[in-house]
């Protein structure tokens, strides 16, 4: 496996974003993991509804 020689690494140059765009991007990963909480939200309640119709179906019989 070759190595990367130190001076390579040391004159290698990152590009760090804007302070404008990180906060954009927390933002907008702040907004994905509310997403994936609510549609989770919304699986959970959409298994009660069902489960709650098939108790109700469950009692006509």
């Amino acid at each position: 496996m070759r190595m990367i020689g130190k001076q390579t690494l040391e004159e290698l140059e990152i590009p760090i974003p804007s302070m404008e765009r990180q906060h954009r991007i927390i933002a907008l990963n702040q907004l994905a993991t509310e997403e994936q909480r609510l549609l989770s939200l919304l699986l959970g309640k959409g298994k009660q509804l069902v489960n709650y119709q098939l108790s109700m179906i469950m009692d006509q019989l």
